[in-house]
């Protein structure tokens, strides 16, 4: 056989070999994060939802809380045979250049009166987790930490409804992987388009008079109100009371036939973030959609 055959030969042979058994794990870059240059370990990082939505100030009602899920998963072994991995590692989350949100929100000081609470530390969530902290294995093939009470306003006072969290996974006290995810959070709801409060009374209180009037209820002695303590609530996971739509479908039934009073490009921005916040986006906007393709 000629030496070129033999040499082209051995060199197919070879290829053949890597695609089949993988690349030595030692020479693959490690999770992306600052200092690692290789590793075994890969992490992904997602958000539960593309918008998470809250209230800015909670005196007279809450419609929803300052409230994040986040979630990752930690791949051992990358090449031939990936492992899902569930233990042995440490997951931590931060969110940097954005460590307190008791400044931008009078949250802390209604949350004892809207949930029935003592009260909530600075700082902190429903579920107990902060603006950092270690994710928990959730037995779903991931790790996960939920509540987490970030505002879309960060440290340098700059409002931002799109802010990079940062995940490390750390083995032994080292980190072999890290990654970024966004976690998504805006107070952009413009009831203020349609509801013009009494002088020196504010929007969230036009709606409690509107409410009061319309449903013959007394909303407006029984401020602060959390509209999930009536009307069913999936986010928040209660259950309203019997006979009460839930909120999503008692918001939508009430405004849908009003949108022609507002003049918006879209008209869910009336209530949904928002203008600045243009959740419609990605995929969605690149493609043509609007939010009545898919939600009618």
């Amino acid at each position: 056989m000629p030496k070129k055959r033999v040499v082209v030969t051995i060199l197919s042979i070879f290829l053949l070999v890597l695609v089949f058994t993988g690349c030595p794990t030692d020479s693959v870059p490690g999770g992306g994060g600052p200092g690692v240059s290789s590793s075994k370990y890969v992490v992904l990082g997602y958000n539960d939802l593309g918008m998470h939505c809250m209230n800015q100030d909670f005196s007279t009602l809450m419609i929803l809380p300052p409230y994040n899920t986040l979630h990752a998963q930690v791949i051992e072994r990358r090449g031939e045979e990936p492992r899902i991995v569930q233990s042995g590692v440490t997951v931590q989350y931060s969110i940097p250049g954005n460590t307190d949100s008791t400044d931008d929100t009078n949250f802390w000081d209604f949350a004892p009166a809207l949930f029935n609470i003592a009260s909530l530390p600075a700082n902190i969530g429903l579920t107990g987790n902060g603006l950092s902290g270690t994710m928990t294995p959730t037995g779903d093939n991931d790790w996960s930490v939920t509540g987490i009470p970030i505002t879309p306003i960060d440290d340098q006072g700059n409002e931002n409804a799109y802010q990079l969290s940062s995940i490390v996974v750390k083995s032994a006290g080292q980190q072999v992987a890290a990654t970024q995810a966004v976690v998504p959070v805006s107070w952009e709801i413009s009831c203020d388009l349609c509801h013009v409060p009494n002088t020196g009374e504010t929007v969230d209180m036009d709606i409690l008079r509107d409410h009061d009037r319309l449903h013959s209820t007394h909303l407006v002695d029984s401020t602060p109100v959390m509209c999930g303590s009536c009307h069913a609530q999936a986010p928040l996971g209660t259950t309203g009371s019997p006979g009460v739509p839930s909120l999503s479908h008692a918001m939508h039934s009430a405004h849908a036939s009003r949108m022609s009073a507002v003049s918006l490009e879209v008209n869910c921005y009336a209530c949904h973030p928002g203008v600045r916040t243009q959740c419609l986006r990605d995929v969605h906007l690149a493609h043509g959609k609007d939010c009545y393709d898919c939600h009618g």
